[in-house]
């Protein structure tokens, strides 16, 4: 639907960027300066949802938008569409590009388009993100450093013979428990979180495997600016080698 309302609009459109099926980039103008805008779009597990204040999904345990992400990318290419026309009734020299980026949120959608080279000859990238109110921010934005830890145990009977097992959840809450500990040394404006993703065993047995997902979010403009980012990697995964 994206795609077609910025032809409608003039915008020459190129699709599946990226090795990305639902990746694209709406294009008009020419020549510099080359202006980006974000057109962000992704659907979370769990969160449909109907337009009332109170919790009552739409379709049971599918996914649905949270946050105000179901304006994202719509409310960018209305935007784009806006910045077009002007440029055409103003004879504004320069490119205009809209990004429609995939699996925002957990996905990495423009991560795949950074690497191939999508972004290489734009000047600047504008993003937007509802809220209660208008302003315009010119800070960090929470990029993510990310980890998807395994940890491999035993399982055993955990009445009958506990003390054969070796359990991989108990790895997990140990790197949890060290993770706990390292916030209150990151800046105020990062977030440091872990969630248990995965489990293969009932409750009576010793877990063999687990898996955690580990994100830090740091709070700079530029993450390698972030004081101590640059040592929050190589600390959790010695706290995963200690848990493990």
């Amino acid at each position: 639907m994206l795609q077609s309302q910025l032809k409608d609009a003039g915008f020459s459109v190129e699709s599946g960027v990226a090795d990305e099926p639902t990746a694209f980039i709406a294009s008009y103008g020419q020549g510099k300066p080359v202006i980006g805008i974000l057109g962000e779009f992704d659907a979370l597990p769990g969160l449909s949802q109907k337009p009332l204040p109170q919790r009552e999904p739409l379709v049971p345990n599918a996914p649905g938008h949270g946050c105000g992400h179901n304006l994202l990318g719509s409310g960018a290419a209305l935007a784009a569409v806006a910045v077009r026309e002007y440029m055409e009734t103003n004879h504004v020299s320069g490119t205009l590009r809209y990004y429609g980026t995939p699996a925002e949120e957990g996905g990495s959608g423009k991560v795949f388009m950074v690497r191939a080279g999508l972004f290489k000859d734009v000047d600047v990238v504008l993003h937007w993100h509802p809220g209660d109110h208008n302003s315009v921010n010119n800070g960090g934005m929470l990029a993510v450093i990310s980890a998807k830890v395994t940890f491999h145990g035993m399982a055993a009977h955990a009445a009958m013979a506990p003390v054969r097992g070796r359990s991989a959840l108990d790895a997990v809450m140990l790197m949890g428990n060290g993770i706990e500990f390292m916030r209150e040394h990151v800046p105020s404006n990062s977030r440091n979180r872990l969630c248990r993703i995965h489990r293969t065993t009932l409750r009576t047995i010793s877990p063999r495997r687990n898996i955690a997902h580990w994100e830090y979010h740091t709070g700079f403009v530029v993450p390698a600016a972030d004081p101590i980012g640059h040592r929050i990697s190589p600390a959790i995964h010695s706290d995963r080698r200690f848990a493990a």
